[in-house]
């Protein structure tokens, strides 16, 4: 347990905020509770399925040295590169636009930090990275305007921590089409802890695409927190490929009425993978929607997991709620587990969950084997077919081009057909 202790203690000069007494103190206070009630284990409900071999081994390594990498200076591409953001010229010359790193910016945001206690009291993923955080941006979209973000991550160097958290205000009426891609590097057994926390401003609109193919040795821990405003839309779209263990987890709460929120996810895994997803959405107010919807592909050894959840408070009569979870197993060594969960206060509502857990339908595949298709493309067929209404959520043509290629490598090289 002194391990996280010691390791704050040797890297405080490399923290954000490590000036910010009030930070301080909070990190502190946090130590000492992980201190007190010990390490994730699988005896409490929010950690059976989770990969604890990962979320337990903490460590913290940084590098200064950027091996040799195109750096672009292009308006609406940031990138991230051995756990630092490179903020391109351009991008302080828009209009639509207010970024600066979270390192200048940090003594503003301590309302963020305390508001996020309600929501994920004791977890430790959160915790860790408040204690280590050491990157992140404040992103603002100003009023009545729209913007186009694309954010990189790559690792060059092997095994660098990264510990991040985003601050990301959409204002009212305002648009960010924002999208986060893991590129995939020759580097090993990097980790990154990553917090987003996006606030909608009444009217603002979102649209979230997450592509992540970063390499099989990596670990990741990404964690978002949502807030929507009167006749706002969090439009989420997460796709897993790489990481040898992952796990996402994503709240949204709908606190003005006429809110919406999507959290769609399309994950594949092969050999022994541990992907970890989890999606929470909150009703606070009347007449908001929400959907959660994932389907996955496994296979090999690999290992899955998908919680959902919605929350209907009492107030929050004429709610629209849906959650649905689907996958396809290839084989009988990969495993799912799977829990929709709807928990109802009011008494004028309309929500639905389900669950599905099975192989490929053989009816189909008897259907395009008569047809003189052979097995393996056939199947690769129905495999691209499974998950098409998914990405047709998110409107971004290039993102779901890019899903589609990554999945032909998927079946390329680790799908046998057999």
């Amino acid at each position: 347990m002194h391990k996280i202790a010691n390791l704050y203690n040797e890297n405080f000069n490399f923290l954000i905020g490590k000036d910010s007494k009030w930070l301080e103190n909070i990190r502190l206070n946090l130590i000492k509770q992980i201190e007190i009630d010990g390490l994730p284990n699988k005896k409490k409900e929010i950690w059976k399925y989770a990969n604890l071999e990962h979320i337990n081994n903490i460590n913290f390594k940084v590098t200064n040295s950027i091996k040799n990498h195109e750096i672009l200076d292009e308006s609406n591409i940031i990138q991230l590169i051995d756990g630092k953001y490179i903020l391109p010229k351009k991008i302080f010359n828009q209009e639509s636009i207010h970024i600066e790193n979270l390192k200048q910016s940090i003594n503003n945001f301590e309302n963020y930090f305390m508001f996020n206690k309600d929501y994920f009291l004791n977890d430790f993923t959160i915790d860790i990275n408040t204690i280590f955080l050491n990157e992140g941006l404040s992103i603002i979209i100003k009023n009545n305007k729209e913007y186009h973000l694309h954010i990189k991550y790559k690792y060059l160097n092997n095994d660098v921590t990264s510990f991040i958290r985003n601050i990301i205000k959409v204002n009212k009426n305002s648009k960010l089409f924002l999208i986060e891609e893991f590129e995939n590097s020759e580097s090993i057994n990097n980790f990154s802890n990553i917090f987003n926390i996006f606030w909608l401003e009444e009217g603002a609109k979102v649209e979230h695409i997450i592509i992540q193919n970063s390499q099989i040795t990596s670990n990741i821990l990404y964690s978002s927190l949502v807030s929507c405003f009167e006749n706002s839309n969090f439009n989420q779209l997460a796709f897993h490929k790489g990481s040898q263990s992952s796990k996402f987890q994503h709240t949204t709460n709908l606190i003005g009425r006429n809110s919406s929120a999507n959290h769609n996810g399309i994950y594949f895994g092969k050999n022994k993978q541990y992907l970890d997803n989890k999606t929470t959405v909150l009703h606070h107010e009347e007449n908001c929607k929400s959907n959660q919807s994932y389907k996955g592909i496994l296979n090999d050894e690999a290992n899955g997991s998908y919680l959902s959840k919605t929350v209907v408070n009492k107030k929050a009569q004429k709610t629209d709620g849906y959650q649905m979870s689907k996958c396809i197993l290839l084989n009988d060594s990969c495993k799912l587990r799977t829990k929709p969960e709807l928990v109802i206060y009011a008494d004028d509502v309309k929500c639905s969950h389900g669950s599905t857990i099975g192989e490929i339908d053989q009816n189909q595949l008897f259907y395009l084997r008569s047809r003189g298709i052979d097995k393996k493309f056939a199947e690769g067929l129905l495999i691209k077919a499974f998950y098409q209404d998914v990405l047709k959520i998110i409107n971004d043509n290039l993102s779901k081009d890019k899903i589609n290629s990554l999945v032909d490598i998927w079946l390329d090289e680790n799908y046998n057909g057999k």
